[in-house]
């Protein structure tokens, strides 16, 4: 279970906390020198394929770093989704071009500070972002958890059936209040419009599993696998920031 775990995360990073999280459940729930060996061995197993792909991208200059992707999404997702919610824009639509406009700026504020390398000017730029405008920032995860939880990888979907996604604004509508019968039927009369639908109805089915999934949990007095599958869940869902 760890080596798997440890291999997954030379395709999703995230999963770097996974073996280790998994570990201390073991050691709460089942104290023994026996499970302590265990657990250590797993987090040993899982952590090992990480630590090698961190050597190799120090070999080649890119410094102890496991991955890339927090960099890129913190600069090229958060803060331009950041940008385009404080214009009124729409994430897929706007995005190309806002993310054109970012990488001349990224260019710039690299060749200003060379002793850093892009991916570090990415971060400071990102950051600095979070940190000037908190609450625009705040919104824009709140939003995406949504998108998350109902129809996340949308676009891929479609292009997996040679078909293109365009953004129906039902979810954005609904959260504002906006949604009428007239926004909902429009969305019927088109042909791709039901898979869209029925997309976001399996995620709600998923998410309905999950809560029932917890309840039960709670009222089977399973604590600690309550927190441990809670923990990994909003761990993945905050982990990830914006999709």
């Amino acid at each position: 279970g760890g080596l798997m775990i440890g291999l997954s995360v030379l395709v999703r990073p995230v999963s770097i906390m996974l073996g280790p999280a998994i570990a201390l459940w073991m050691i709460v729930t089942d104290f023994r020198i026996k499970t302590f060996i265990l657990a250590t061995l797993m987090v040993a197993l899982s952590l090992a394929p990480g630590a090698a792909w961190m050597a190799r991208n120090e070999s080649v200059g890119f410094g102890y770093r496991l991955s890339s992707i927090p960099y890129i999404n913190t600069y090229f997702y958060g803060n331009a989704y950041m940008r385009i919610t404080e214009q009124g824009g729409d994430w897929k639509q706007d995005w190309p071009a806002t993310v054109n406009t970012m990488v001349d700026e990224l260019r710039v504020e690299q060749e200003l500070n060379p002793e850093n390398d892009v991916f570090v000017t990415m971060k400071n730029m990102g950051v600095q972002a979070i940190k000037d405008n908190p609450a625009l920032y705040g919104r824009v995860i709140r939003e995406s958890v949504t998108k998350f939880f109902t129809d996340h990888s949308m676009g891929g979907l479609y292009q997996q059936i040679g078909l293109t996604y365009t953004p129906t604004g039902l979810r954005d509508k609904l959260m504002n209040g906006g949604l009428s019968w007239g926004n909902f039927s429009e969305t019927l009369k088109n042909p791709t419009g039901w898979l869209a639908l029925a997309w976001v109805g399996v995620n709600g089915l998923l998410l309905v599993g999950m809560v029932l999934g917890a309840m039960m949990l709670l009222v089977r007095r399973h604590f600690s696998a309550f927190i441990l599958l809670g923990g990994v869940m909003f761990y993945f869902t905050f982990a990830t920031q914006t999709t």
